[in-house]
């Protein structure tokens, strides 16, 4: 069985998301990623920080609702 990592699902979906938007990774150079402070988004920050080159700055976005 081929089981794909978490950082491979990851860079999956990012691609197939710009690409819906008209978008290649290669035309990025920031990409913003809303962290809410949980596991997930934890760990999706942490999966796209070790796959994005490192020519694409990674922003972590949070909205404080107090």
């Amino acid at each position: 069985m081929n089981m794909k990592s978490f950082e491979e699902k990851v860079l999956e979906g990012l691609i197939y998301s710009l690409s819906d938007s008209k978008v290649s990774l290669d035309d990025c150079n920031s990409i913003g990623v809303a962290v809410s402070g949980g596991a997930d988004s934890i760990s999706l920050l942490c999966a796209l920080n070790n796959i994005l080159p490192k020519s694409i700055t990674l922003k972590a976005v949070t909205v404080n609702h107090n």
